[in-house]
């Protein structure tokens, strides 16, 4: 019952803001920024597709640099009053966003895009408390991050909803009041026995540091076993031992200096890069192709987006069960490869490749880099590391701002030098693995 919820209050809440390309036609129809486009004020122009998009990029960068001070605050308060916080912060999100005047003339005065920061930042507040509560089921708990993650991905078909529906930005976001206020129904009445479960967990996973073995110099002990002393590394140890057992019980700091933060943050940070970006361009990019059918593939990229959250869920979660998290880092690098260089292809029906991989990808990266958090820092710093790999995250991701400014105004609206860069950047990125595979294999011999 309470993993029902929790995926529920997933579902309603966590990234409804990556849904943004259903809904930007909705605002572009409404008249949202139309006075950027003068007198040609039907269809849209370049000058209004990029102001929306900016509205997306400021949503999605505090949705990873606000990660930090929510995991910092959900330590301290624990699950109840962060996500009280985060429903109310949400609350006033879907406000703004509702009331927003269509055309600001300053964006300080932007109720849209303080709408979707508030939305972001409140999100966050209530998503990590949710990830934190999975240890209940504790021989699952990869598994049930990664159902948590296929729900954030299948909550960005709420504004699909909204778009079929035919209900207009001021009642949709009226709607999605429903989910902060059941997510806050939920904290209040989170059961007593819940929360002194997870304590209990926490206790029960204080094992001391002196019964950990680690992988650098070794001594002898009964029967001859190789030992070694944990003081010498935090790296990855052996597949037989926890690696949570020997990072976990390092301080925040000693965590965030370790190799595996370093090299799995940038990793981490350039793979959600090219996912933002792609969403947040995306009919754009379709509008680039000059075809009658390009708004036909928008609508189907609309419903394939949250539909993969719910398909390829399940199936990344027994991955990443099955095997670890590593299997995920190298599953969403090959498959962002391969999309990196379908989209630099200018064949319109090509792309239908690409929004299955795209989903399948998305939902093993946001899968992974929980599981990669949880089972590397245990959950005692769990808030806190998580804030930030995702604070760093984006910084990374800020580069978004700079890639839509290139795209639409330098480059006039042509994606192929931006994507291509993208791409490169993609592909550097899979050095993280490896080095970080080369690293564990080194220490285990």
């Amino acid at each position: 019952l309470i993993a029902a919820l929790l995926n529920l209050e997933a579902l309603l809440v966590s990234g409804v803001l990556y849904g943004f390309p259903a809904l930007f036609p909705l605002l572009q129809s409404e008249g949202f920024y139309s006075y950027l486009c003068g007198d040609d004020k039907e269809g849209g122009c370049p000058a209004q597709s990029a102001r929306l998009n900016v509205v997306f990029v400021v949503g999605s960068v505090v949705s990873q640099f606000s990660a930090l001070p929510n995991g910092i605050f959900f330590d301290r308060v624990g699950v109840k009053w962060c996500k009280l916080t985060g429903s109310v912060l949400v609350v006033l999100g879907c406000i703004s966003c509702a009331f927003a005047s269509a055309n600001p003339k300053k964006i300080i005065g932007d109720g849209l895009v303080w709408g979707f920061a508030l939305f972001a930042l409140g999100s966050g507040a209530i998503f990590i408390p949710i990830m934190s509560m999975v240890d209940i089921i504790p021989r699952r708990s990869e598994l049930m991050l990664t159902l948590l993650n296929g729900a954030f991905d299948a909550s960005s078909g709420i504004f699909l909803l909204i778009k079929i529906s035919g209900a207009t930005v001021k009642h949709g976001f009226i709607a999605l009041l429903i989910g902060p206020i059941i997510c806050a129904i939920s904290a209040v009445f989170l059961p007593k026995a819940t929360q002194k479960y997870i304590e209990q967990k926490d206790e029960q996973e204080e094992t001391p540091i002196s019964e950990i073995p680690s992988t650098k110099s070794t001594s002898k002990q009964e029967g001859g076993k190789d030992v070694v002393d944990l003081k010498t590394s935090v790296s990855i140890v052996d597949d037989s031992i926890p690696v949570h057992l020997v990072l976990s019980k390092k301080s925040v700091k000693e965590q965030l200096k370790s190799f595996e933060f370093i090299c799995g943050t940038i990793f981490w940070g350039i793979i959600i890069l090219r996912l933002n970006f792609y969403i947040g361009s995306v009919q754009s990019f379709f509008m680039s192709f000059h075809s009658s059918k390009a708004t036909e593939f928008a609508s189907y990229f609309e419903f394939i987006l949250p539909l993969g959250g719910i398909v390829f869920a399940p199936i990344a979660g027994l991955v990443v069960q099955q095997f670890d998290f590593k299997v995920g880092m190298v599953a969403a690098w090959v498959m962002g490869t391969i999309i990196s260089v379908l989209t630099l292809i200018p064949v319109l029906d090509l792309q239908i490749l690409t929004f299955i991989l795209f989903v399948y990808q998305r939902t093993f990266v946001y899968g992974s880099v929980s599981s990669y958090i949880f089972s590397m820092y245990g959950p005692k710093n769990f808030g806190r590391m998580y804030g930030c790999t995702m604070l760093m995250c984006g910084i990374i991701g800020g580069l978004q701002y700079l890639l839509n400014y290139f795209t639409f105004s330098v480059y006039n609206v042509n994606f192929f030098a931006m994507y291509l860069t993208v791409a490169i950047l993609h592909f550097v990125a899979g050095i993280g693995p490896v080095l970080f595979f080369r690293i564990s294999r080194n220490t285990n011999n």
